[in-house]
């Protein structure tokens, strides 16, 4: 059905959670406990090796599930079973899945030496450990019998090809300039209509000579009204938790601003002296970051929903008359005043 209204088959890829069998519980189980992680330039890569009796379906769909569990973004799992019982062999399937906010094409790294196929964030490769791959590198592993070492490879060769260097604070920042803040001798009743205006969660507090003190959140000037102290100083209710220089990459903002749930966090210049002393020299707000990640760029524009909706049904025009209102009053279902104003409107 939402295919065939327009829908997208990667966005329903990504919130359908289809049931899991036993078997797959059970490689799902196995994988979490075993899955190696590292993470470069904000961009975490997963790898896992899951041994198997015999051959298992649906390991795409495990794969999908270990890549979210493990808040990963970029995952390769490498499933291996013996095959055959004349000539018994090894056979390795390799599942690779990449989240759509990162640019990772997968089936480059698949393609070609492992002979694999698919698409950009989601590709495969299968082959057996005794006919030899084409890559010299890959055959040597594949020898010795090293799929974990296999597995090294394709991380590598995502990690050094095609991740790209990580924004730092100051190329995605709101420079001060541009940053709207309050003055330490502000009221908490003036904050917060400052905020509500804007239509912002915080703003930064700066005293008289540049200094920067915390940030207030619409969380304080609740508190102050609550507490009738809305003519307070703000000084009294910023807050400085933290902060992040100029050259922070963009992923450790992103997990300070998630770990402590404010709509900003400022970038100081002089982070190295006393926190006294720090000076402000921009902002990072949530939507700052979220255009960092290009969220579903290649998809097209959404479309009206009216389009895909049904005609609406057609409505009697007929108006009441007073007779019919009448009846109602009679009954006790309407007030006399009423029915005879909307009769008389008929």
């Amino acid at each position: 059905f939402c295919l065939k209204r327009g829908g997208s088959q990667k966005v329903l890829a990504e919130y359908v959670n289809p049931h899991l069998t036993l078997d797959q519980r059970d490689v799902i189980a196995r994988s979490l406990a075993d899955v190696r992680k590292t993470t470069v330039e904000g961009i975490t890569v997963a790898a896992v090796h899951v041994q198997c009796g015999e051959y298992a379906p649906g390991m795409a769909t495990c794969a999908k599930e270990v890549l979210d569990l493990t808040d990963s973004d970029v995952l390769f799992m490498a499933v291996s079973y013996i095959h055959g019982k004349k000539n018994p062999y090894r056979h390795v399937s390799i599942i690779g899945r990449a989240k759509p906010v990162k640019t990772v094409n997968l089936s480059a790294v698949l393609t070609g030496a492992l002979r694999g196929g698919g698409h950009a964030k989601a590709a495969s490769a299968a082959f057996r450990m005794d006919q030899p791959l084409s890559d010299p590198a890959l055959a040597a592993l594949q020898a010795a019998g090293d799929v974990d070492g296999i597995l090294d490879f394709l991380v590598r060769r995502v990690v050094t090809e095609q991740v790209p260097p990580q924004k730092i604070a100051e190329e995605v920042m709101v420079s001060v300039e541009k940053v709207v803040f309050v003055r330490s001798d502000a009221t908490m009743g003036e904050v917060g209509d400052m905020l509500e205006k804007r239509q912002y969660r915080a703003c930064p507090v700066i005293s008289k000579d540049g200094r920067l003190i915390g940030v207030v959140s619409v969380t304080e000037v609740d508190v102050a009204a609550i507490k009738g102290q809305l003519d307070r100083p703000v000084s009294g209710y910023a807050k400085l938790r933290s902060a992040v220089t100029l050259t922070t990459p963009v992923s450790e903002c992103e997990r300070i601003l998630v770990e402590q749930g404010e709509g900003c966090i400022p970038v100081v210049s002089n982070y190295s002296e006393p926190k006294r002393q720090w000076r402000l020299a921009g902002l990072m707000t949530r939507g700052d970051i979220l255009q960092t990640h290009e969220f579903y760029r290649s998809q097209p524009r959404f479309h009206p929903v009216s389009q895909f909706l049904s005609p609406p049904p057609k409505v009697r025009s007929t108006p009441f008359n007073a007779a019919f209102f009448a009846s109602l009053e009679a009954a006790g279902r309407i007030e006399g005043k009423g029915a005879s104003e909307e009769g008389g409107g008929g």
